[in-house]
């Protein structure tokens, strides 16, 4: 057999060698890809119960909760939405004092929904029904209201049906609107510099947003309500991920702690849940194995930096705290 003819011979050979080494190079990333995304094993993370607040404070008993923030000093803040006041308490929970009532005046609410600390000493207050925005200092003295937002085009409009209000690392303003079902970006001067989400399904679109949570890379979570999911975004509202979507019935509630886990106040089942910021589902609270730790509406989560876990239940008008045992 000449040199030609057997050379000949081994193309076929050296093409089916190669071909298998593709294969099976292809085979070993995908199943390397595939062996990092399985979920590990469940945090090894425990509830205990400390307290619950939830007795007469101040004029009346908290009716419809619906957040609340804590200060450096431990004060706890609560937005007495059925009652239409804010609410000051110490950090053991006593009552120190108050502002509201219905209307639509200075120190005056209709239905306020959501609260966040501006980054100094003033509290913001999304004033819902009453479409604006309402400032305060941390002694609750009045500080000013924006009833209205620049848009792109520079005309005036009305902030929605605001649900969640968050500040980013960057000092902007991320209010969630469930009546159009986006995500408004404000500059620190409060004009419109952005927003995205929209009514829909589909991912990136939003339906009845509530909590925001923003990380330390600014990437923004949104609690996505009527889709049953957290949405993730980066700081410019282009759609990176959702978590949840199996695991989630009307979550509300969010937060990131200083470990990186991210607790949703889940309302369509009363429970709190524990995910990883990359979205896997790690632990449940509150499904019926402990009696002691129950939830029947867990409008709002905080974790404190003395790693104690709060949980705001909208339907019983409580406050309750607790250990987190990790």
């Amino acid at each position: 057999m000449s040199l030609v003819s057997s050379g000949r011979l081994w193309i076929p050979f050296l093409i089916a060698s190669f071909l298998t080494l593709v294969f099976f190079g292809c085979s070993a990333k995908d199943s390397s890809r595939l062996a990092q995304v399985e979920p590990p094993t469940p945090a090894n993370v425990e509830l205990k119960p400390i307290s619950v607040i939830g007795e007469v404070l101040g004029s009346s008993r908290l009716n419809s909760p619906s957040d609340f923030i804590l200060d450096h000093s431990g004060n706890i803040y609560i937005l007495d939405g059925g009652n239409n006041r804010l609410v000051k308490l110490s950090p053991e929970g006593r009552f120190l004092e108050e502002v509201g009532g219905f209307g639509g005046g200075v120190n005056q609410f209709r239905q306020p929904s959501a609260l966040a600390f501006d980054g100094g000493i003033n509290i913001l207050v999304a004033d819902s029904q009453n479409r604006r925005l309402v400032r305060f200092d941390r002694n609750l003295n009045f500080a000013g209201s924006i009833d209205t937002y620049l848009d792109i085009s520079q005309s005036e409009r009305n902030f929605g049906l605001v649900a969640g209000v968050r500040f980013t690392n960057q000092g902007d303003i991320l209010l969630s609107d469930t009546e159009e079902d986006r995500i408004l970006k404000l500059d620190g001067f409060y004009n419109m510099s952005g927003e995205f989400g929209g009514f829909g399904y589909g991912f990136g679109q939003l339906r009845q947003p509530a909590a925001i949570v923003v990380d330390a890379q600014d990437k923004v979570y949104v609690a996505d309500s009527g889709n049953g999911r957290i949405a993730v975004f980066n700081p410019f509202g282009k759609f990176l991920w959702s978590i949840g979507e199996e695991e989630l019935v009307a979550p509300r509630g969010l937060e990131i702690d200083t470990s990186g886990l991210l607790w949703v106040g889940e309302v369509g089942r009363g429970r709190v849940l524990v995910f990883s910021k990359e979205g896997r589902f790690l632990k449940e609270f509150g499904g019926g194995d402990d009696p002691q730790v129950t939830f029947s509406y867990p409008t709002s989560v905080r974790v404190s930096s003395e790693n104690r876990l709060y949980v705001l239940d909208g339907s019983e008008g409580s406050l309750k705290i607790f250990e987190i045992m990790r």
